[in-house]
């Protein structure tokens, strides 16, 4: 019975994963249009980045990742953590083959990614190899959004600029 109701689930396209990129997307297009250009799944050789947004005073570009994790996320040595367990699948990782295919098509050293999870409970407002970990207010926060405090200049921003690696195990 609930394989039944899983499969039904992902048969009306309402899987997790389409709903958090979907809440994500909202808040996004939410942004004023004049300070902010927002674009949605990009797909690419190697999988799609689900949102990118520039900044139009700076030309900040921002590569958004969003995971429906649900839980508690916690970072302890550069890890990501799901209710106190490695994920299996490394988001980092993601995020990071995503970011060295947009400096090379951009020709921009100058990126800020962002993990967004808005299902999780995170812990870990924390920064893990170039990647910002966010909640949607502090993606908002990172985005320098006028209606949260800190922005552009907040000293939590990582920005990505060369190197940066991930291995897999």
């Amino acid at each position: 019975m609930r394989i039944r109701k899983i499969a039904r689930y992902r048969r009306a396209g309402n899987s997790w994963g389409e709903q958090a990129e979907q809440i994500v997307r909202d808040k996004l297009n939410g942004l004023p249009r004049d300070r902010f250009i927002v674009a949605h799944d990009i797909r690419f050789k190697y999988g799609n980045i689900d949102h990118l947004v520039i900044r139009v005073a700076d030309r900040q570009v921002y590569l958004i990742e969003t995971k429906s994790y649900r839980g508690r996320i916690t970072a302890i040595g550069g890890r990501l953590l799901l209710n106190g367990r490695p994920l299996k699948r490394n988001p980092i990782c993601q995020i990071q083959g995503s970011t060295r295919y947009l400096r090379g098509v951009l020709g921009n050293p100058w990126l800020v990614a962002i993990l967004v999870m808005p299902f999780a409970d995170i812990r870990a407002g924390a920064v893990i190899k170039r990647v910002n970990i966010a909640s949607l207010r502090s993606m908002l926060h990172l985005l320098g959004h006028p209606g949260c405090q800190g922005g552009p200049t907040d000293k939590k921003r990582s920005t990505w600029s060369v190197g940066g690696s991930c291995t897999r195990r």
